[in-house]
């Protein structure tokens, strides 16, 4: 019984090492949102990317507790990075910054500084 017990144990630690083989590992490209939220029709200007792309934008957050302006970007391979840099273009209000996959939040920044700053980067 002894050594059946001395056999059981390296195989469980051996099981336990391993950990969860069932998760998938990511695939890339990874599609990346990034979501602008404020307080009703405020003005605001950026870029957002990753390493190999910038795109700059100006807008105006839309009136509505829920609403916001979205852009998309992606991680192309596991170096890349994404980065999302806005500023306010008015005194009065708040800005919010928010970084989605797949519907799920991943990071988020806020300001309601005058002329204030939202910098965010995000790595899988």
């Amino acid at each position: 019984m002894k050594k059946l017990i001395l056999l059981f144990i390296p195989l469980l630690l051996s099981c336990v090492s391993q950990g969860d083989v069932s998760k998938p590992d990511e695939t890339f490209p990874i599609e990346v949102n990034i979501r602008i939220y404020g307080t009703n029709n405020l003005l605001f200007s950026g870029e957002y990317g990753n390493n190999s792309d910038t795109t700059e934008v100006n807008g105006t957050v839309p009136p509505g507790s829920e609403n916001y302006v979205e852009y998309t970007s992606s991680i192309e391979d596991t170096a890349d990075i994404i980065f999302a840099n806005f500023k306010k273009e008015q005194e009065q209000g708040g800005l919010k910054v928010s970084i989605y996959v797949d519907g799920w939040l991943k990071k988020w920044e806020e300001t309601s500084e005058s002329y204030g700053t939202v910098s965010l980067t995000w790595k899988p």
